[in-house]
């Protein structure tokens, strides 16, 4: 096992995996543990559980550090399958919390969509290094589109609810953050990998910082859970 070299690379983006993977954790454990309302709080379980699962798959991959494990990249193929839960589960939690109808339609559609896409790049080009950075730059893109639809339902709709106290408020704003700041390092982060990639890795504390502040929004979603807001047609 490759202790030093796990630590190092962690070191390289300030050690925010680690800050990134006791968020998860907890959002996990309080999940488990506090008695729950509304059904859909499961996606963010689900969202938190993909999540310390691929970030375990990625420090095994530096553990083991093998040249024949290392050249096929499994911490990038299992992200395909990763991005793939991310947007179906944040896209069916929105879903569960808008009201209209076509609104429901749309995020069902593009999330089976982007799913399709990827899972199928993913096959046809099973020999990439890594994963492109246009596919984490267009699920960014959908569900920060998802989310300002959510706000928007929410700032025209019921002006007066008490957000603080909303289960749904804190979830989604947390995807909104999160994808908000990612995105745009998404849009560069090949080209720096490529030319400078001590400062791509210190960039990406940007990605773990923000799912730490997604797990902590999802934690206060949990938390603050009493009932589901949403009527379904």
């Amino acid at each position: 096992m490759h202790w030093e070299h796990l630590l190092r690379q962690a070191r390289g983006s300030f050690y925010s995996i680690f800050i990134m993977q006791v968020a998860c954790l907890a959002t996990i454990f309080v999940y488990l543990i506090k008695p729950k309302a509304s059904k859909s709080l499961i996606y963010l379980a689900i969202i938190s559980f993909a999540s310390i699962i691929q970030v375990f798959i990625e420090e095994l991959d530096q553990l083991i550090y093998l040249k024949e494990i290392k050249d096929k990249k499994f911490d990038q193929k299992a992200m395909y399958i990763y991005l793939v839960i991310e947007i179906l589960c944040c896209g069916l939690y929105i879903r569960e919390n808008i009201r209209s109808s076509l609104g429901k339609k749309l995020i069902l559609g593009s999330a089976v969509l982007f799913g399709l896409y990827t899972i199928s790049f993913g096959i046809l080009n099973f020999n990439t290094k890594f994963l492109p950075s246009h596919i984490e730059i267009i699920e960014g893109l959908t569900i920060t589109i998802y989310c300002l639809y959510f706000f928007y339902e929410l700032f025209t709709e019921q002006p007066n609810k008490t957000l603080h106290r909303d289960s749904s408020f804190w979830a989604i704003s947390g995807m909104l953050i999160l994808f908000s700041a990612i995105t745009p390092l998404f849009l560069f982060f090949n080209y720096l990998r490529a030319v400078h990639n001590p400062l791509a890795k210190s960039l990406y504390a940007i990605n773990n910082i923000s799912y730490s502040l997604l797990f902590t929004t999802f934690i206060i979603a949990i938390l603050c859970d009493k009932k589901h807001s949403v009527q379904i047609p």
